[in-house]
């Protein structure tokens, strides 16, 4: 079995890579139903319960997208054609290349990635203060950040960029941005499977019934680096993924949608080597038994060579186990499960029953009188 699935269909799935026939696209048969799919994602289906490892459970959360062709890539990290900040980053790139890099003095790659990234960086932050400053201003917020202390202060060179103070300070700030549509480098997950099917039935007009949708899983308890302020460097498990349950205080579509996000914590090192935010299937895809064990002895080592106390043989054989049971052959991490554009409207009718829509889990007073007035 893979670390990433993917399922057409309640009887089975195919890995990437390999042959799909089985439960492909082709084999109708075998595709969800709007009733199918509500059973699959159920939380109690043995199929989310599988070879629970003794040191962390299974935890799986998901995420809806509307296009299954939809990489797992944060908002503001889209590359610049599906960006919404993209006018604001092309502006900041052609002001630094043309300041920084004149004719004279042509730019390499390197240099230019790293103009790139900071580009979409500011673009990020700067939308990010006009939001709170306005929502402060006009009383839709009683609090607002520290405007001296930015939301993303460490330099781009720092390998350990999105796990700077700064920015874990900021969760809760940016978790609020991410609710009300301004774009951050920020994943938003939920507990509640039905939330994220919410989410994948919510196509534009000119997009339903043409488009096939998708139902991200990923188990977070196999991949966690901590909540709070917990580190890579802290948690040898986390091989790079940040999970953060935000606080949902005063953010009320974080409570009605039972969210959490991630944030890939070394995205800034591949972002500057190959000028793309990368994502996060593209990264898992990448992880080996082999490469989780480096990890563990390189955690092992650090401990000794900075002369705390040597970890005792327990903790050497909990973390043996650990990766033993995520690379042994039958447990997936991440899983993506395709919903049939037939099936989207069925499906969004059966979600309603199921009190899963836009008033739910977004409930402001103006999406409630909207669904109101359309009964």
């Amino acid at each position: 079995m893979a670390l990433i699935e993917t399922y057409y269909g309640p009887y089975g799935h195919f890995e990437p890579e390999k042959d799909k026939t089985k439960y492909g696209p082709d084999d109708k048969s075998e595709l969800f139903t709007a009733d199918s799919l509500l059973n699959f994602i159920r939380r109690s289906n043995p199929v989310w319960r599988q070879s629970i490892p003794k040191v962390i459970g299974q935890q799986w959360v998901y995420r809806g997208h509307w296009d299954a062709d939809w990489k797992l890539i944060p908002c503001a990290g889209r590359s610049m054609e599906y960006n919404p900040l993209k006018k604001l980053i092309q502006s900041y790139i052609d002001i630094s290349l043309i300041a920084l890099f004149p004719e004279s003095n042509p730019k390499t790659q390197s240099q230019q990635n790293d103009e790139i990234c900071k580009a979409y960086l500011g673009a990020c932050e700067t939308k990010l203060n006009d939001f709170f400053i306005k929502a402060y201003k006009f009383g839709a917020i009683n609090k607002i950040k520290d405007e001296s202390r930015g939301f993303f202060n460490a330099e781009i060179d720092d390998p350990n960029y999105f796990q700077h103070t700064e920015w874990l300070n900021s969760y809760p700030y940016l978790s609020l941005a991410q609710h009300h549509k301004i774009p951050t480098f920020l994943l938003d997950w939920s507990f509640d499977p039905q939330v994220a099917a919410y989410f994948s039935t919510t196509a534009p007009k000119e997009y339903r019934e043409q488009q096939d949708a998708c139902i991200w899983a990923i188990d977070i308890g196999e991949v966690i680096v901590g909540k709070g302020q917990i580190t890579a460097d802290e948690n040898p498990f986390g091989r790079g993924l940040y999970v953060n349950e935000a606080s949902k205080s005063g953010n009320q579509f974080l409570t009605a949608q039972n969210g959490l996000f991630t944030t890939l914590t070394h995205g800034m090192n591949t972002w500057r080597e190959t000028g793309n935010y990368p994502a996060l299937e593209d990264i898992i895809s990448t992880w080996t038994h082999k490469g989780f064990m480096q990890e563990i002895n390189q955690y092992l080592e650090q401990i000794h060579v900075n002369g705390f106390n040597e970890p005792s043989r327990d903790l050497e054989t909990q973390l043996e186990h650990k990766a033993a049971m995520e690379f042994s052959g039958n447990k997936p991490i991440l899983r993506k499960i395709i919903v049939p554009c037939t099936e989207i409207p069925t499906l969004k009718m059966l979600l309603a029953l199921e009190e899963k829509t836009k008033a739910a889990v977004m409930p402001t007073l103006d999406n409630i009188a909207e669904e109101v007035m359309n009964v």
